[in-house]
């Protein structure tokens, strides 16, 4: 697990799953709503791949993107790899983001 310095909890756990994005968002204190965030599952055929839940914000995936079933290498070249660039530099403290979900409001 990767730790990070957060100014309100000090060293903590990093969630590594959070885009670029929604940590910006966060970070300057939008009021989002649950409509704004979009999670991800992904799957290899029947079985779960990743046990890890992908958030992103809504406008940065199409909406009927909520599960990644990868198939064959084909599937992770189309579908993984270009979900994965919006990850590049993200990640936010796990406390906040559990405290963010916690106030997530309709």
């Amino acid at each position: 697990m990767s730790l990070i310095n957060c100014p309100i909890h000090g060293q903590v756990g990093l969630h590594p799953y959070i885009s670029k994005a929604l940590g910006h968002e966060l970070d300057i204190g939008s009021r989002l709503k649950v409509a704004d965030i979009h999670k991800v599952e992904i799957y290899d055929d029947d079985e779960q791949l990743s046990t890890n839940d992908y958030y992103l914000l809504s406008g940065e995936v199409s909406a009927d993107l909520a599960l990644i079933v990868i198939r064959n290498e084909k599937d992770e070249e189309n579908l993984l790899k270009p979900l994965m660039v919006n990850f590049k530099g993200g990640g936010y403290c796990v406390r906040c983001f559990r405290s963010f979900l916690s106030n997530l409001s309709e």
